[in-house]
């Protein structure tokens, strides 16, 4: 019998700037995004390879150092984070529904600042992406 094969792993590159004032995190002076901003974990995607990515075009003293999470379902495993800190990749069970929040710690090592990047993982191993689309129908005024 064959080996099922595994679900291709889910990337989402993200960017973390010093903007001095007006961002989304290190009291404002930092700004980070998502690519996709919230992931979702699917039927077909038991377990499921996450990698968070930094984008080519962040500067190279911004690093990985850490990934912390709010897992309370035992759902993420096997962190890793790449030996040039440019990437952290994960394993997702997905056997359980959850949103499961996360915090990226990534070090401006040019300010010796540490930057929290928060992004979201929501589970629902019921669901298949797509099935519950109806298609819609127009009618004439008459």
């Amino acid at each position: 019998m064959p080996k099922a094969k595994a679900p291709k792993p889910i990337v989402i590159e993200f960017t973390v700037a010093y903007v001095v004032f007006g961002g989304n995190a290190g009291g404002g002076q930092y700004f980070y995004s998502f690519s996709p901003d919230v992931v979702m974990a699917y039927k077909d995607q038991k377990p499921v390879q996450m990698i968070y990515k930094l984008d080519e075009g962040v500067s190279k003293h911004f690093v990985i150092e850490s990934l912390l999470s709010s897992d309370a379902k035992d759902q993420i495993y096997d962190i890793k984070i790449a030996t040039d800190g440019r990437s952290v990749s994960l394993m997702n069970r997905n056997d359980q529904p959850t949103l499961i929040f996360f915090s990226v710690l990534v070090r401006d090592m040019k300010r010796k600042a540490m930057v929290p990047c928060d992004p979201q993982v929501g589970n629902d191993p019921e669901i298949t992406p797509q099935a519950n689309k109806t298609k819609k129908t127009s009618k004439k005024a008459k």
